[in-house]
């Protein structure tokens, strides 16, 4: 994905964004999946979107049956929603509202799971799209000796004059020879923004492209009305934001990475909801909120039955118990037949009122390994 994302080394931790009607480097596969809506539950598929010669399919499905596969898939996964199913980023138009309104549908649906997802497994990142033309590199130049991290006051020139990123070996050239350094001080390759460690000096992009700012309000009270969730129609937060559009406040492009993280069995979240007597550490099975099991399949999902997850998981207790228990077999065969072979032999003591303690503990150890054998 590194490929339409924006340089993070120039810009403070956490700079990134999408490129408009650019291309995922990336198509869908086991752990990776593209959606160009924003309907997490069952119950917000429009009812329109039926296919018409099919009234049970729909053309639209709703993404918790992607998280739903990607975590009974035991890898985990990303869906990326603003992107279309042919890679093209088109993006999501959402505002401050819309975000929380998403986040919020999310959670709720994910505790509509059986057992209930936890919090940590599933996490939301918006990544804000720029228009091509508004992505800028400049280009600068770096020591590599004692002030390897520090930028030359003249760099600041370079950036100006060289607001586009564009700077030929000539230019190159001249600066050098202007701060008393030959061509050979320069890195080669530099004209192509290119860095080689052990010369003097390398040239090297920077992005400078700036996201657009988003509005805030301090104390806003909109943030705490109630969203209203499980519905195709509109809530408020979407009337909000169609207003503003006609008042010319158009919201912010996002693609949405909603990241989820394989569970594990020893999870103390998910191990509560199973019986207390269940000691088998085996994958844990997630039931969607439409009552359907979806497993993972290369780019498609798997729809599965509860009966079908019982008759694998049973298979699966076989192929990871079963050699336990045919050691445990043998031992035990073991133990039987020196249990017979010390029944067998005849105790000969003439003096029974004298007996040693070691032989007082070793027929009480002998009477105990019977009785748990019987």
């Amino acid at each position: 994905m590194e490929a339409v994302i924006g340089n993070e080394q120039s810009k403070p931790k956490g700079f990134r964004y999408y490129i408009l009607d650019s291309i995922m480097n990336a198509e869908e596969d086991r752990t990776h999946e593209f959606k160009g809506h924003r309907n997490i539950a069952i119950e917000e598929i429009p009812p329109w979107c039926i296919d018409a010669n099919d009234k049970r399919r729909k053309t639209r499905n709703c993404i918790s049956r992607n998280i739903c596969g990607f975590l009974n898939s035991g890898l985990g996964g990303t869906v990326y929603v603003g992107v279309l199913d042919n890679g093209s980023i088109v993006g999501i138009l959402l505002s401050r509202y819309q975000r929380d309104h998403l986040k919020l549908s999310l959670k709720d649906t994910l505790q509509r799971f059986r057992p209930p997802v936890p919090n940590h497994l599933v996490s939301v990142k918006f990544i804000p799209c720029v228009d091509r033309s508004d992505v800028k590199y400049n280009r600068v130049m770096r020591r590599f000796n004692n002030n390897k991290n520090n930028v030359s006051s003249d760099e600041s020139a370079v950036e100006n004059c060289n607001e586009k990123g564009i700077l030929g070996a000539s230019e190159l050239g001249e600066l050098s020879s202007a701060n008393g350094y030959s061509d050979a001080t320069i890195t080669p390759g530099a004209e192509n923004g290119m860095s080689t460690e052990g010369w003097d000096w390398a040239v090297e992009n920077v992005d400078q492209t700036e996201l657009p700012k988003l509005l805030k309000f301090k104390n806003d009270i909109l943030r705490k009305r109630p969203h209203v969730l499980r519905t195709y129609r509109q809530c408020w937060c979407d009337d909000d934001a169609i207003t503003r559009v006609t008042h010319g406040h158009k919201s912010p492009a996002y693609v949405v990475e909603i990241v989820v993280r394989p569970p594990s069995a020893k999870d103390p979240e998910i191990r509560k909801h199973l019986p207390h007597s269940s000691e088998l550490l085996l994958q844990p099975i997630f039931q969607a909120e439409d009552g359907s099991i979806y497993i993972r399949r290369h780019a498609s999902l798997a729809r599965r039955s509860l009966q079908d997850m019982i008759d694998e998981a049973v298979e699966d207790v076989h192929r990871v118990y079963y050699p336990i228990l045919k050691e445990a077999q043998i031992h035990l065969g073991i133990l039987e037949a020196l249990v017979e072979k010390v029944e067998s032999l005849e105790i000969d003591s003439k003096d029974n009122s004298v007996t040693s303690e070691h032989e007082k503990s070793g027929r009480c150890l002998f009477q105990k390994l019977k009785q748990l054998l019987h």
